[in-house]
């Protein structure tokens, strides 16, 4: 029942549901690129800035679910369903060997909390550290001398997905590598940080090589933390704060889930301080070190919480006994309550308009009409509608992919046959105030196509009456 649940609450409706604007529609861009070309690359994603690049291994995962599905904008949202099923499986590991008795309380809450569920029906590199980070954890635990150093790996593969990552991965491993040493655990204490530097040296070495560098060194460089720390360090008090209420929101999806869900986790921290149970304050740290760090960004982001997910979870089912297990046990509550009232809302309303589906039924209609009737001078326009993005920029990196030519937005004074992507009646597309649409408001409507299921549209307007 538990994987049926998990299944269903992670690819029900996702195509029609999760996010798909120019981040991702920019991926399948990439993904398709590397694929023709068969390229082998340590270039990853770039971020909208342009200054920060990631590695390549977020594509490299994601590229068997592309080609299978054609590189449709769904492809990759099943890609990081699949992986979002895989997380919640690993965190249920964890949870069957730090405390077997919370393991139904932690298999509830994995079913529906939040940010587990969000993160894997929306395709975005963030969204995958869990997977890794958890996968880190889940090697360390075992003590074994190759799962040690593979924590390294799965570490350092978090950091790849993105390098926020490296906050709670310092915190969580500075301790423990410290225990190990006092304990004269020489080698364990070495091979998480030699599995680590492994994977990270490749990059690191091209960096120092190619100055002033394209990934670590360039980040250091380039990256919000650096940028904001001095306009940020004054009032950082103020900022933790607010991001610790900004992370519990996210956790919980309420207001007043969030007030109670901090005011147990205060008391929890204090009832373990109470009975010297220092050593769980180990996987504490790291929620707390990322949430300082994401403090000097100049706004917060989810997706900055995550690489500190697995560590919370850790902390909230350790095992305790008396007051402290009844504590635990009533925030574990509270977030599977918040995961169950939200629950409707992440599986039936798209994060943002359009959703991947229709993306892809528009841009498979435009090529089919393209190519029909030998179309010249197309572009393409999204108005009337909820779509913020007036000139389709998710539309045209995904007719890239289908080579359909589509003249740039510069050029809709050239245009002669303009696709319009809407969710508005005809008369009211053609009233629309946008500059784009004034070659062709007394234009010709060729065609109308209805996407099925949907209140979205396409409509072929063909030049006339300037």
């Amino acid at each position: 029942m538990f994987f049926l649940i998990l299944i269903f609450t992670r690819f029900y409706n996702v195509a029609n549901t999760a996010r798909f604007t120019r981040d991702e529609s920019y991926d399948i861009v990439k993904l398709h690129q590397y694929w023709i070309e068969k390229k082998i690359t340590l270039v990853g994603a770039i971020d909208y800035t342009g200054s920060i690049v990631y590695t390549s291994f977020f594509y490299y995962t994601m590229m068997p679910f592309a080609v299978i599905g054609n590189f449709e904008p769904q492809s990759t949202v099943y890609g990081i369903a699949f992986y979002g099923v895989l997380t919640a499986i690993i965190f249920l590991l964890i949870a069957k060997k730090v405390n077997k008795k919370l393991l139904i309380w932690a298999g509830i809450l994995l079913l529906f909390w939040f940010p587990l569920v969000q993160s894997s029906r929306w395709s975005w590199n963030p969204h995958v550290v869990p997977l890794w980070m958890s996968l880190g954890v889940l090697s360390y635990l075992k003590k074994k001398k190759i799962f040690l150093f593979l924590s390294g790996i799965f570490f350092g593969l978090a950091f790849h997905i993105h390098y926020i990552s490296f906050i709670p991965i310092a915190t969580f491993l500075f301790p423990v590598t410290l225990i190990n040493l006092w304990k004269k655990r020489y080698l364990d204490a070495i091979l998480p940080i030699l599995g680590f530097s492994l994977l990270i040296a490749p990059y690191a070495i091209f960096d120092l090589r190619h100055p002033p560098g394209l990934f670590f060194t360039g980040y250091l460089n380039r990256n919000l933390v650096s940028q904001g720390a001095e306009s940020e360090f004054v009032r950082l008090p103020e900022s933790f704060v607010a991001n610790i209420q900004k992370s519990f929101f996210y956790l919980t999806q309420s207001q007043i889930l969030t007030k109670l869900a901090l005011i147990l986790l205060g008391a929890l921290v204090y009832l373990d301080l109470r009975k010297k149970a220092y050593l769980n304050l180990i996987y504490f740290f790291p929620v707390l070190t990322q949430t300082a760090i994401i403090s000097f960004l100049p706004s917060f982001e989810n997706r900055y919480f995550l690489p500190s997910l697995i560590f919370l979870f850790i902390f909230l089912i350790l095992s305790r006994k008396k007051l402290a297990a009844k504590v635990a046990k009533l925030i574990l509550f509270i977030f599977i309550l918040g995961g169950i009232f939200s629950i409707r809302a992440v599986l039936t309303k798209p994060i943002a308009e359009p959703p991947p589906r229709i993306v892809g039924v528009a841009t498979n209609y435009i090529r089919k009409k393209a190519s029909e009737n030998n179309l010249k001078n197309i572009n393409i326009a999204v108005l009337a509608s909820p779509d913020p993005d007036p000139i389709g920029l998710s539309y045209r990196d995904v007719l890239l992919t289908k080579d359909v030519e589509v003249l740039p937005s510069s050029k809709y004074s050239l245009t002669d046959n303009l696709f319009i992507v809407s969710t508005s009646s005809e008369k009211e597309v053609r009233e629309d105030a946008a500059n784009i649409m004034d070659r062709f408001r007394k234009g010709k409507l060729a065609n109308e196509y209805q996407i099925k299921k949907s209140n979205w549209k396409v409509y072929l307007f063909e030049r006339g009456g300037e």
